[in-house]
């Protein structure tokens, strides 16, 4: 089951008077059943004895509890801060440009960044 949940146990024995279980610290159930084991996050293993006139049987069943799995990170690619961008020459065809400093450095398969990275655009 995943973790945080429950799920329920249930037994019967025949020929006996009574059953000890591992799950109430020893205590006596009836020689049919079942109970809720309650919200899980850990694998736990339940134990029943039962006793009477045909002799005593034992028997236990394991809940195997999956972990919840840790989301992947998330791959990030650089972030810049960027400076204001440059004033335009009065020349036809001009461009300004601005500079950006890395904010944020890549991780997790990111791109490679530069610790500077200049862009230009067109006054045009």
């Amino acid at each position: 089951i995943d973790s945080g949940t429950a799920t329920y146990i249930a037994w019967g024995s025949q020929n006996t008077t009574h059953c000890v279980s591992s799950w109430g610290l020893s205590e006596t159930v009836s020689v049919s059943g079942s109970v809720s084991t309650g919200a899980l996050a850990t694998s736990t293993t339940y134990t029943i004895k039962c006793t009477g006139e045909g002799g005593e049987a034992t028997d236990s069943v394991t809940v195997n509890v999956k972990s919840l799995s840790t989301p992947p990170s998330e791959t990030l690619t650089c972030v810049y801060l960027w400076g204001s961008w440059s004033t335009c020459p009065p020349i036809d065809g001009a461009e300004q440009s601005r500079t950006g400093t890395i904010s944020v450095t890549q991780s997790n398969g990111g791109a490679y960044c530069k610790h500077y990275e200049t862009e230009t655009r067109s006054c045009d």
